[in-house]
């Protein structure tokens, strides 16, 4: 997606840009994944050299926070500032901001949410922001970052169970995992059913945003905190690995269903290439080689 966008941006005389730990990509107590981001850079006074710092290493498509970019122009009085941003590889930006009149000398912010208005987001990839200022090429600026459209729901070691139709009804993918492993949502959306069933135990649907899939997670430990209509993030937790309903051993199930929806219209679809890409993606395969050892 390329849009051209003339937007005034006001001074900030102070951007506070969240400081998480950047070792770990989530936090269980802290419920779902973290910024992941670096200590905000300081403006070094009467600086020269345009300035510029992003607020997280990684960015989830619908998830806590969007990325922001901060700058600083160095100088006195205005500027025309043209901001780019490329995935690795391309050619083209897939986004252009034309910002005019921009306080030189001031601390400047820009966010990006990777499309999370329409649901489907930007490829999956690293990015990095450019910046040219009164009609300079615009050249890279910042560190670059690594943005998701989904996230791996299993946040511990695991291996691979039984997929559709290893069974009777049988519909999702089983990951199985140590009972009180948390499990965060893999795309955010809304809440559309939570509750006990005899067969799932206690499960929890959501309704993906920009989209009419839902995703299904079974035999949660506890009952999910979530309600119906509740949004969720992408990241966010949204209970733990349990063994509730019918089932004989700590697992998750995860379905994936078309539209319009988990027993509405829609069918199951199988959901194993998709768990296996955000399993790499987000660092899973780290977790899938120590239960291998276990």
């Amino acid at each position: 997606m390329h849009r051209a966008l003339t937007v005034a941006l006001t001074a900030a005389a102070l951007i506070i840009v969240p400081a998480e730990s950047s070792g770990a990509p989530m936090d269980p107590g802290a419920g779902g994944v973290s910024a992941d981001a670096p200590a905000a850079t300081a403006t070094p006074e009467g600086s020269s050299e345009l300035v510029a710092a992003i607020a997280a290493r990684r960015v989830l498509l619908a998830g806590p926070r969007p990325q922001t970019l901060t700058f600083t122009v160095p100088g006195s009085g205005t500027a025309a500032v043209v901001v780019e941003l490329y995935r690795s590889g391309a050619v083209a930006p897939v986004e252009r901001w034309e910002l005019r009149d921009v306080a030189r000398g001031e601390e400047q912010r820009l966010r990006w949410d990777g499309g999370a208005e329409d649901g489907r987001g930007e490829k999956d990839g690293r990015y990095r922001f450019r910046i040219g200022v009164d009609g300079a090429a615009p050249a890279p600026v910042a560190e670059s970052f690594e943005y998701l459209r989904a996230y791996f729901p299993v946040r511990g070691p695991h291996v691979y169970g039984d997929g559709p139709g290893a069974g009777r009804g049988h519909q999702g993918q089983d990951i199985l995992a140590d009972c009180g492993t948390p499990l965060l949502a893999a795309r955010g959306g809304t809440v559309e059913r939570a509750g006990y069933d005899g067969g799932g135990g206690n499960y929890v649907v959501i309704d993906v945003v920009g989209s009419p899939s839902d995703m299904v997670y079974m035999h949660l430990q506890q009952p999910s905190p979530l309600k119906v209509g509740d949004d969720v993030h992408t990241g966010q937790r949204i209970g733990d690995v349990g063994t509730t309903g019918r089932s004989t051993a700590c697992h998750l199930h995860f379905e994936l269903w078309s539209g319009p929806g988990y027993f509405t219209g829609g069918r199951p679809i199988d959901p194993s290439r998709q768990l296996r890409l955000w399993d790499e993606q987000s660092g899973g395969n780290r977790d899938v080689t120590a239960a291998k050892r276990r």
